[in-house]
């Protein structure tokens, strides 16, 4: 994945723009629209996602870099320890490729193959088009063949709309899958959620519940709260929930938040 837009474009120097860098430009100003735009918030909450996002950190606008011209378009997550995650597009006529570099030492810290493939199956539970080590980075690299919308969107100027979105709607599955997946097996990173400065600063919480009619609304209503990290079947209709929240909340009243529906069988707090 080419991040720097000065190696290589599809029109010579000096030519005007083509229909296919129109097409670009319509294509990364919808994205960058959404990533940072704060009515996607309330579309989030009216598609019931929002209990899988909110949590998730947002690219702040001067994170983000748009070269329609040279079909490149990145933006960066900000880590505690300095580093960053990058998600980078490359889209050529046919070709549209969807990339998140890692910084390697993350997955030396980890289950590194447990987890680097489970990071690779994100977006459809397939691998991914290639994994690659780069240098300090490791690079997931999703590649679609996009010929026939590239092909259509140029024809027909109503279908270019159409192709934006769909970009979009790619480029979101695979940032909030690859988020939470990612905070999921490196819990240090939880406390940015909460704007803390370290694990420390953290408890886990397990609720083990009966009576998940609804997971989805009972996931909802716990991250109204917390963050939720993991969410294990026991087998009975048993479902233990491991959540994070600051220190100092104190205990909740978990019968309250959770409804009438749901049976809170046991609460234990681990501190860190």
């Amino acid at each position: 994945m080419i991040l720097d837009p000065s190696v290589q474009g599809d029109a010579p120097h000096g030519l005007g723009k083509t229909s296919f860098d129109q097409l670009r430009e319509a294509m990364f100003a919808r994205l960058q629209n959404y990533l940072i735009a704060p009515e996607t918030q309330e579309m989030e909450k009216d598609m019931g996602v929002w209990p899988w996002v909110h949590h998730l950190p947002r690219p702040h606008m001067e994170d983000i870099a748009s070269f329609p011209s040279k079909g490149v378009f990145h933006f960066g997550i900000h880590l505690p320890d300095g580093g960053m995650l990058l998600f980078g597009l490359w889209v050529r006529f046919g070709e549209t490729r969807i990339g998140v570099f890692m910084p390697s030492e993350i997955l030396r810290r980890v289950s590194e193959e447990t987890v680097r493939d489970e990071l690779s199956r994100v977006y459809d539970g397939r691998p991914c088009g290639r994994i690659s080590a780069m240098q300090d980075r490791v690079l997931f690299d999703w590649i679609f063949d996009d010929t026939e919308h590239h092909t259509n969107a140029l024809i027909h100027r109503s279908v270019g709309p159409a192709v934006a979105q769909e970009l979009v709607e790619r480029t979101w599955h695979i940032y909030v899958s690859f988020l939470n997946a990612f905070i999921a097996h490196v819990p240090e990173y939880v406390p940015t959620l909460f704007g803390l400065a370290s694990v420390q600063d953290v408890d886990e919480y397990k609720l083990v519940l009966r009576g998940l009619g609804q997971p989805t609304l009972v996931r909802s209503r716990l991250s109204a709260v917390a963050y939720v990290n993991q969410v294990t079947a026991m087998g009975n209709g048993l479902f233990v929930y491991s959540i994070f929240l600051p220190k100092g909340v104190g205990d909740l009243e978990w019968s309250d938040l959770l409804g009438v529906d749901i049976e809170l069988v046991q609460v234990s707090r681990h501190g860190t």
